[in-house]
């Protein structure tokens, strides 16, 4: 802002002035601009950044019903996973009386069930940084894979998500920090999108973060503390932990090949406490402040 009113003095300065004066004064203005926007973080350089191509929804499948009307703006993402064929998985959806607003298929192609001015039912009960009920604010999108996210989904999967994602960050202008794994909003039920979900490749392009900063000169050891600062209901600590590790450390959590048992199995999984756990956990609360 002080670069800014600099900049409008000058220009009320230079109305008196010649027309050589005028250029180098926009030249100086303008080296001054560049370098206050290379000091902007990826979470505004994101929200302001128009995707290059718009979403296209390429399956066709009956809206659902279930659904309510939105009253608070959308201020995130949940990113889902699903094992089921898409129109097995809509009967089932329909069928528990829930829904979703995308699915996206494992060749690509892109499903609306509810209109994004509805609240779809897919995050149940959740929190994330201070926010309780996360199906009022967020867009529900669902990913086929047939092993709830523990093995690599598709490349033309993701070419379609990161499309979608990037037009829902610039339209609703979402936080990174927003954009979320239904484990981490839910992390004593849930496991997915599950942990070969690429996140840090995503972020890349904008969506979520994946901290890679160095750990603070004082980190801290308290691990409730630091999964409560990115955002975590830590009321269990260790299932918080271990979704923050599926996110950001999943080089630690193993494959289940029990795949109907996957949210029932969470009960008895543990996650990592060592050293380089703290650290991460560390590097990531101090993005996430």
């Amino acid at each position: 802002m002080l670069l800014l009113r600099r900049f409008f003095v000058r220009i009320t300065s230079m109305q008196k002035m010649g027309i050589k004066t005028k250029i180098a004064g926009a030249i100086i203005f303008m080296g001054m601009f560049m370098r206050l926007f290379s000091r902007l973080e990826g979470t505004v350089k994101s929200v302001f950044q128009e995707p290059v191509t718009q979403t296209t929804v390429t399956a066709v499948m009956p809206q659902s019903v279930h659904y309510a009307e939105r009253t608070l703006p959308v201020r995130h993402i949940v990113v889902h996973s699903f094992a089921l064929p898409v129109k097995e998985m809509v009967a089932r959806l329909n069928q528990l009386k829930v829904s979703t607003h995308y699915l996206i298929d494992t060749v690509g192609n892109v499903t609306n069930l509810v209109p994004e001015d509805k609240v779809a039912w897919h995050a149940g009960a959740s929190f994330w940084r201070g926010t309780t009920g996360l199906n009022a604010t967020s867009i529900g999108i669902e990913l086929q894979n047939d092993t709830l996210g523990q093995t690599p989904f598709s490349d033309e999967q993701l070419a379609a998500f990161q499309i979608l994602a990037r037009d829902l960050i610039y339209r609703y202008q979402i936080d990174p920090k927003n954009v979320v794994a239904h484990s981490d909003i839910a992390p004593t039920r849930k496991v997915d999108v599950g942990h070969s979900f690429p996140w840090e490749k995503m972020a890349a392009l904008g969506i979520g973060l994946w901290p890679t900063g160095e750990t603070p000169a004082n980190p801290s050891q308290n691990v409730k503390e630091l999964l409560a600062q990115i955002g975590y209901d830590v009321t269990d600590e260790n299932k918080a932990l271990l979704a923050f590790e599926r996110r950001f450390m999943p080089e630690l959590i193993k494959k289940d090949s029990d795949i109907a048992h996957l949210e029932e199995n969470l009960v008895t999984q543990k996650p990592v406490k060592n050293a380089a756990v703290i650290k991460r956990l560390n590097e990531v609360a101090a993005a996430y402040k």
